[in-house]
């Protein structure tokens, strides 16, 4: 685990909201026949487009760059179980609350993984931001299932 670079971590990243967004952008049209329901998964999108820029802005303030992120494949992501929400979305039913709480899961998991990144290589500021970044939008979602409150996007006030 010593080899896991901070860098490593930035291009995990990229790929899980990279495909984050490819998933509920297709979330988007499946329900376009429901027009708040494709709102709120094209606002989840941009949310993962917002994280990408993000975390390609923190990867672009590290110097080293010892991993390409070619190198970041599916083969990975499932190595830290990340994949597996990818194939529950794309063979999920029409239940809106079901693909929120897995949309929770999906949030819930990738800010657990960094928090224990985090905790193996030591306080780190990047890893910090990435860090509240996942558990923001981890928040919106939970909030929204609890509340029931038409969901905007994490630029959301509860």
């Amino acid at each position: 685990m010593r080899n896991f670079s901070l860098q490593r971590v930035l291009d995990i990243a990229i790929k899980a909201e990279e495909k984050g967004m490819q998933v509920y952008e297709k979330l988007a049209e499946k329900f376009s026949n429901k027009p708040e329901m494709a709102e709120a998964f094209s606002l989840l999108a941009r949310d993962e487009q917002i994280h990408l820029s993000q975390f390609m802005q923190l990867k672009n303030s590290l110097e080293a760059k010892d991993i390409s992120f070619d190198e970041v494949n599916s083969e990975l992501l499932s190595q830290i179980g990340l994949e597996r929400y990818f194939d529950k979305f794309a063979s999920i039913d029409d239940n809106v609350l079901e693909i929120l709480k897995l949309a929770y899961e999906f949030e819930k998991d990738t800010y657990l993984f960094y928090s224990a990144v985090r905790d193996v290589v030591g306080e780190n500021e990047i890893l910090n931001s990435i860090i509240a970044i996942e558990k923001s939008h981890m928040v919106k979602l939970f909030n929204y299932i609890l509340s029931e409150q038409k969901f905007r996007g994490i630029a959301d006030k509860f």
